[in-house]
């Protein structure tokens, strides 16, 4: 499937995210050129637009990097589940504190 050349697809583009106050990251909708041969203005003027520049070149599947994330997020999930489950075990073992 040919898609349409615009920043937001472009191999170049930066997505940006806020983090939630539940510790979650959410796409703001807006992001940035990280092609230092385009001038900000104009890589600006593009994203607002939906257009790409001239050093335009098709991003790779968005698979790859959320699988990424997820796997970060289950790492940070297990190392938080393993700290509850240490403190659960310490009380356990010391009732009367």
């Amino acid at each position: 499937m040919i898609s349409k050349q615009k920043c937001t697809n472009c191999k170049h583009f930066s997505k940006h995210y806020e983090k939630t106050s539940n510790d979650r990251f959410v796409y703001t909708g807006g992001g940035s050129c990280k092609n230092y041969d385009v001038p900000w203005h104009e890589s600006f003027a593009n994203i607002i637009a939906e257009t790409a520049c001239n050093k335009w070149e098709q991003a790779e599947t968005q698979t790859v990097d959320l699988n990424e994330c997820i796997e970060d997020i289950i790492k940070t999930m297990k190392q938080r589940l393993d700290d509850i489950y240490a403190l659960i075990r310490t009380d356990e073992q010391n009732p009367d504190e």
